[in-house]
């Protein structure tokens, strides 16, 4: 027996071209194709991010060099130039090779562009780059501006200092509820990781509607991101595949891809934030809790902004954001 297993995925990529009247397929730039190890001439599954389709193709060599992605003959229908997609395709194995096959996955973007160059101009001088400790180099805010705040606020938010804002935060998690969670110094990048987040019990199906139609506006297809304390990461993906940082896709166990439904692509790739007592004390300390309180340890962590805006910094920005 044999199984289809993901082997290779070009994540997030740019459409360069639509050409309707050429044959179809899709042209892939050979270095994208050579770095995700796709061959000329393999069918490919895409989805496009924009807006939902799914389809199958096969690949013709594209220049190199050139970042050439471009959807050709009825395919070109299903895109516009400057659409994101994602690009997948299969192999077939055992359920023995599987288990031990990794799969070669490339992401795609320029968000990374400015940091890479100042860290390559900095080598250039010799100076040493010391590793990366966490990503909270952005502002913080005092409770007190926090209050002052909600009472300026046109809403006027009711607000309450909390003895157990741990527990209190896990009991309205436990209901269903969506809580915006703004704490400590603002993330540094592109995810949101625990300080400036959305949080939602992933247990609760419809929690996902209401996110999308309430809050983030976005398409309903689309599986949202987890933090997830280490104690249980180990159930949930591969601890070689396990990131604080939420920079990479992974595959999820069979079990709780099945379990947790929206927090997983078609592909059972999701993207996930392992979270220990040093990464991030106080979403540990709100996991543990929600954990106490549901027997879960894990949540649904989606970016504290709108579809197209920044991540929320300050405390008048997050009402703005959530309340508006």
């Amino acid at each position: 027996m044999q199984i289809e297993v993901v082997k290779s995925k070009i994540h997030r990529v740019s459409v360069t071209g639509a050409d309707l009247d050429y044959v179809g397929s899709i042209t892939l730039d050979d270095d994208l194709m050579e770095a995700a190890g796709i061959i000329p001439g393999e069918r490919v599954y895409i989805v496009n991010v924009n807006n939902g389709e799914r389809f199958d193709t096969y690949t013709i060599s594209g220049e190199k060099g050139t970042g050439a992605v471009v959807l050709n003959g009825p395919a070109a229908r299903k895109v516009q130039k400057g659409d994101i997609i994602i690009i997948i395709a299969y192999a077939s194995l055992t359920p023995e090779e599987a288990k031990t096959f990794k799969a070669r996955i490339v992401f795609c973007g320029d968000s990374g562009t400015a940091i890479g160059a100042a860290s390559f101009a900095v080598r250039q001088l010799g100076t040493k780059i010391k590793p990366v400790k966490h990503m909270f180099h952005g502002p913080s805010y005092t409770a007190e501006q926090c209050i002052d705040a909600c009472k300026s606020h046109q809403d006027k938010p009711l607000w309450q200092i909390l003895d157990t804002p741990y527990e209190k935060a896990a009991q309205i998690l436990a209901q269903g509820h969506l809580l915006s969670w703004f704490k400590g110094r603002m993330e540094f990048g592109t995810r949101a990781l625990g300080n400036r987040s959305i949080l939602a019990n992933p247990n609760f199906p419809e929690v996902v509607e209401k996110i999308n139609h309430e809050v983030k506006f976005r398409e309903a297809w689309q599986p949202y991101s987890v933090c997830v304390l280490d104690s249980v990461a180990e159930e949930f993906i591969p601890s070689q595949q396990h990131d604080k940082y939420m920079c990479r896709a992974v595959t999820a166990s069979d079990n709780w891809a099945e379990k947790y439904p929206a927090i997983v692509h078609v592909d059972k790739s999701t993207e996930t934030q392992i979270v220990d007592s040093a990464s991030n004390p106080n979403l540990y300390k709100l996991l543990l809790s929600f954990q106490n309180e549901t027997s879960h340890g894990m949540l649904i962590n989606a970016r504290l902004n709108r579809p197209g805006e920044a991540l929320v910094c300050s405390p008048e920005d997050a009402l703005n954001m959530f309340l508006g």
